[in-house]
Order: structure tokens, then sequence, then C-alpha cells
């Protein structure tokens, strides 16, 4: 039953009440915005040049990979709840509003509807705005619509999810300060503790393999948000919606949980309002009960995040890391006594709550040790053949700049390449894992040490679980694997991305190429047809040899609706080659007489010079210096260039080109000792 009082008019009085609020939303969402689209909408057009294709591009992303946006919307709805439910920590206005003949819940539901009409109506009016300004400016399409439609649903999805458990952060607690902690805490701790996860398994487990979908650094810590601790915070959902949006992934079930998830948490802070004490004003926690459960969660997480920080400082230094546990016990103590302290606001009672503190100190070490000496064996755990269905294998520091995928909007990170790569014939793949693990604990430098590879792998088992690790193995065990599965094609087609190189043939643009002339080649479509046929055809039938230890002389750049791929050109792909000097006389390799001059800098082992840096003038040593140049440090698995040295090549049109030494082929101009003329 509603009270006496027009429901239409708390709303607006509420509304009033909290009016700076509303010209702060339109100022930001209705002015500054919609002020700012239209500044960098003109901005592209002048720096494109006109192309509209560019600026098409920008606007579809603007529409909802707008980070003023992001932040302006979910910051004004944590402020939007702080501002509804601080009257809850003042005992003489919890006692004259629960005076007035309005019941609870109607209260709580004044306060959600007159937030949502506060800022979400301006935000959804600038949207509008917004998206007006680029039809105006004949930036829109039919992708930027659905973008606009699709930030329009996220925006009052991730709202709410924000709003809702900002208003449980405020009903929790009864004063200011410990309701803004509770709002931080429940937004944010359960990414932490992912991340964390992500973090310490990657510092602790040699195997682990770190994943790299959304990895952001915060600030100068060492602390990463990764994989899983996007979607455990409605705050960085949204940004990871929107990645995910332009991967074109599908989010209809996504989008419907968080639906159902703040229908849930807006239920819960309405049970939590009807049932919380108005005596709780002027406390720090609403509800007794909930102090120890939130100290020792604080202090465990954050212990061992401390002694994960000091691990990764002297593991190499010692093999059992005493001042992490030392670390870690220190850090959950202090923890515990500053959470105390706020609750209490008195130094007297820190120490009052004995078995929380024993309970959090006992939790820190207990996770410590089984990390530290791997409890639970996962460095050496691998499925038994009879229960995987298939696997697959890639290097973990491929230079794979030639094979980025950009044609199909995925970003290759660790889980997808391997994915892409998996096999049924994994025979090859299994004894790499296993000569993988029975490398666990000796601490090798792959980047030192030619004889190791670091590679990563997946199993994909019957049960439908995938495991992902990675391992150090040996090279030649790595080599015949690979040149094992280099004989199915349709393999290599996955391993060098030719599958999409396929499906979008008949859309190239243009072609680049590297090592030589810089130009930009628009020819015709028989040309490009032409070219991938013979380029294509020696990319499935060369050995694996080829692609690991010959020289890639240049590279294919091709481009389609505004996304690129390289493909790598290898000196032993002559019929390529050759048809590209034929085809394209503006092509050219380097020749000495284009150079002014070479600048060459590398390190020097057990000198006391360090660092060296040459300039090659003398036409000879040009010549010399050239003969020896290759355009990437490494192959598919080893290393085809001289360690630390890199070359730069200075054309006589002012031209400059980086390059490396290959391996073996020092010139001898170059060499430590030598006292000619450079």
């Amino acid at each position: 039953m509603m009270s006496n009082i027009s429901f239409y008019k708390l709303v607006q009085e509420d509304i009033k009440r909290r009016v700076w609020l509303l010209w702060l939303y339109i100022s930001v969402f209705l002015v500054v915005l919609p002020v700012m689209t239209a500044m960098q909408i003109d901005g592209m057009m002048h720096w494109s040049s006109n192309d509209m294709r560019y600026v098409r591009q920008w606007f579809i992303e603007s529409q909802i990979g707008n980070n003023w946006v992001g932040f302006f919307l979910l910051a004004g709805a944590i402020l939007g709840a702080v501002s509804s439910f601080s009257y809850l920590h003042s005992k003489r206005q919890v006692d004259f509003y629960y005076s007035l003949p309005v019941k609870r819940e109607e209260w709580f539901l004044v306060s959600y509807v007159s937030s949502f009409i506060q800022i979400m109506v301006p935000c959804l009016v600038s949207y509008v705005m917004r998206y007006a300004i680029g039809a105006m400016k004949g930036v829109t399409s039919k992708e930027s619509a659905r973008a606009f439609l699709f930030a329009i649903v996220i925006s009052v999805i991730c709202y709410h999810l924000v709003y809702a458990l900002s208003s449980v952060g405020m009903i929790l607690t009864g004063k200011l300060l410990t309701g803004l902690l509770m709002i931080a805490f429940l937004q944010l701790w359960g990414a932490f503790v992912m991340s964390l996860k992500e973090m310490v398994m990657g510092t602790v487990f040699e195997t682990y393999l770190q994943s790299q979908d959304g990895m952001i650094s915060l600030g100068f810590t060492p602390f990463y948000l990764t994989g899983e601790g996007w979607e455990r915070s409605p705050i960085l959902l949204y940004s990871n919606l929107m990645r995910r949006f332009f991967r074109k992934e599908h989010l209809q079930a996504p989008l419907f949980l968080m639906t159902m998830v703040g229908v849930g948490i807006i239920l819960l802070a309405l049970s939590l309002y009807k049932k919380r004490p108005s005596e709780a004003a002027g406390k720090s926690v609403a509800f007794p009960v909930l102090e120890p459960v939130i100290k020792v969660l604080l202090a465990i997480s954050l212990g061992v995040f401390f002694a994960n920080t000091a691990y990764s400082q002297y593991e190499a230094v010692t093999d059992v890391p005493i001042w992490a546990f030392g670390v870690g016990i220190v850090s959950t103590v202090f923890i515990c006594l500053v959470v105390e302290f706020i609750y209490s606001a008195d130094l007297k009672m820190v120490f009052r709550k004995k078995v929380s503190l024993g309970v959090s100190v006992i939790g820190t070490v207990t996770i410590c040790f089984i990390l530290q000496f791997d409890v639970i064996g996962f460095d050496t755990y691998i499925p038994s053949k009879d229960k995987i269905s298939a696997m697959s294998i890639d290097l973990f520091y491929d230079d794979q700049e030639a094979f980025e995928d950009s044609f199909s909007n995925e970003e290759n990170l660790h889980e997808e390449r391997l994915d892409k790569l998996r096999t049924s014939e994994f025979a090859r793949i299994y004894k790499v894992a296993q000569n993988g693990v029975r490398h666990v604990g000796q601490k090798i430098d792959p980047w030192n040490d030619d004889r190791y590879l670091e590679v990563k792998t997946a199993y994909y088992l019957k049960n439908g679980k995938t495991v992902y690790r990675k391992y150090y193995v040996d090279y030649m065990e790595m080599y015949q694997c690979m040149d094992s599965l280099f004989a199915d094609r349709e393999y290599r087609k996955k391993y060098f991305n030719i599958d999409q190189l396929e499906k979008g043939r008949y859309n190239l643009e243009s072609i680049d190429m590297y090592l030589g002339s810089h130009h930009m080649f628009r020819s015709s479509k028989k040309n490009i047809e032409q070219l991938l046929e013979i380029y294509l055809e020696e990319m499935e039938t060369k050995p694996f040899s080829v692609f690991e230890n010959a020289n890639l002389v240049a590279q294919l750049h091709f481009i389609k609706n505004d996304r690129f791929m390289d493909f790598p050109i290898y000196e032993e792909f002559t019929k390529t080659l050759s048809f590209l000097k034929k085809e394209f006389p503006e092509w050219r390799e380097l020749e000495a007489e284009n150079i002014s001059f070479i600048t060459v800098e590398y390190s020097v082992p057990d000198s006391m010079d360090g660092e060296m840096k040459k300039k090659i003038v003398k036409r000879e040593n040009i010549q010399e210096v050239l003969d020896s140049l290759c355009y990437v440090q490494t192959g598919l698995l080893g290393r085809i260039a001289e360690k630390d040295m890199y070359v730069t090549v200075e054309t006589t049109m002012g031209h400059a080109h980086m390059y490396y030494i290959r391996k073996g082929q020092m010139p001898e101009c170059l060499k430590v000792g030598k006292n000619n003329k450079n």
C-alpha cells in the first residue's frame, strides 16, 4: 500500500534535494560530450584527408568505446547511490524520513527512480545528440547504428549494476567513510581476487599460462587486471563488453545474465534496506555479523598480494623465500588492525577480535604454503592420453607480426591462438609436453640458452575441460614436432592465418613491401590474384626448415576493409620474388648506392666498452653489412639473428629502417679489435 503522499511528488522532491547532481549530469552529457564529439569528427576529417572510411570507423568505435562516457556514467551511478542513501548515516535525518507516512520500500523506490532520471535521461539524450551530430557530418552507417543501440543497452545495464551494488554498500554501513570503502570493496574485490589469482599463479607456478585477455596495469603497482578479473566488477564490465562487441562475440546470454544479476542485487538492496535498524546510523557497519567476514576476506587477499610481491623480488636469490611468508604475515596483521580501527575509531580496540585475526593469519600462511610448495601438483600435472581428445602447441614469444590476424577482429591472445591450432593428431605435441614437465624447476632461460624454447600448449579433455600450460622444452624436440605438424596443409593454413587470407583475397586493396623501398602498390585485381596464387602455393608446400632457418627478406601487407594482415616472404620463395620484381618494377632490394650510411649498435660480452655503436660509411663495408642483414630476430623457433645487435640503414631518400645481423654472419668491419676504417 502506498502512502498518502504522491509518489510523483516524492520523486520530484528528491530530485530537487539533489538538483546539483542533475545540473552536473546535464552539463557533462548534454554540453561537454556532444561538443567533444563534433570537434573530434572535424579533427578526424581533417587528418584523414577527407577519407571518410577512417572517420566512419572511428565514429563506430566512439559510440561504444568512448572512455569519457563510461567514466561519467559509472562515476555518476556511484555518486547517485551515495547521495540517495547518505541520510542513512545521520540519526537526525533517519528519524525525520522514517517519521513521515511513507513505507521504507517506497522510500527505496523513490531514491532509485529519481537517481535513474537524473543521470540516465541526460546520458541517453547525449547518445542521441552525438549520433545526430555524426549523421549531420555524414559519418553514420548501419554498423554505427548497431553500435549506437548496443551502447544504450550496455549503459543501462551497467548503470543498474553499479548503482545497485553501491546502494548495498551505503545500506550496509552507518558512516560515509565506511560507506565509500564498502562500495569500493563490493565493486572491486571480486576483480581484485580473480586477477590476484592470475598474478600469483603466474609468479609461483612455472607452467602457468597467464591470460592476456584485457590485461591492464594499475599505475605504478606490480598488479594487473587480467582475464576473469574483468568479469567480477560492474565497473570493469563496461569496458570488457565494449571490447567483446568489437570482436563480434555473441553477447545475448551475458547481457541477459547481467540483467538478472542486476535485478537480484536491487532486490537484495531493498531487503537489506527494510531490515536495516534505524539505530545503525553513526556505526561503521549496520550489520555487525559482517564485520569479521569483511576483515578476513580483505586481510587474506591483501596478505597474499604482498607476500607474492615479496616473493617475486626474492625468488632469484633464494629457493625458499622466507621473506615472502614474513611479509604475508605482517601485512595480514596490519590490515586486520587497520580494519578494526575503521570499525571502532579507537586504537585501544584494534586487538579486540583475536579470532578473526588468527583466522586471517592462518589463511594467508596456508595459501602461501600451498602455492610455494605446489601441494596440488600443478606444475607436474599432465593428463593421461586416454583422457585427451585434442591438443595444440605454439611458441610463447613468437615473432608473429607477419602472421597477425586482423581480418577477423580477433586479438590472437594465448587461448584464442591455441584453440585455433588444436589437432586430434597430438602424439608429437604430447611428447613435447612430457619434455617440458621434465624440465620443471631447472631455472631455464630460453632467451640466453638456444638449446631451449618456451612454448604454450593446451589439452582438450574428453570431459569438455581445457587445460592451458607453458613449458621450457628442448629445441630439437619442438623442431621435430613442428616439422611433423607442418606436413598437414590445413594445420599450416591455420598457423599462418592463410585461411583468413583466402576468405578475403578478392577484396585486397594494397601491398606494402618491406626490407627495401616502402612503396604502396596500387595494382590490378589480376596482378593480385596471380601474386596470391604463387605465394600461397609456396607457403603451403615449402618444408618447415624454410620457415625456421631461412631469412625473411620481405613482407606482404594486405588491407581489407581498413584492416590488415602481414605475411612473410623468405629468400627461398623464389617464384614470389621473381613475380614481384617482374610485375612491380618499383620494388627493389637494398642496394649500396642508395645508402647514405649504416649505424650499428651492439653489446660486447666481457668488454669494458659494454655497448658499441659504429657508423658505416665506406661503400665496400656498407655492402658487407647489407649482405648480412635480416628483417627479424627469430625464426619460428630459434634465433636467426645475432643477439643484441641492431642495424639502422639510412637511405639517400632520408628513410631509416631497422634490421638485424644474421647469426654467424658478423661482418669483418664490425668485429671487435678490427682497426679498419668504416
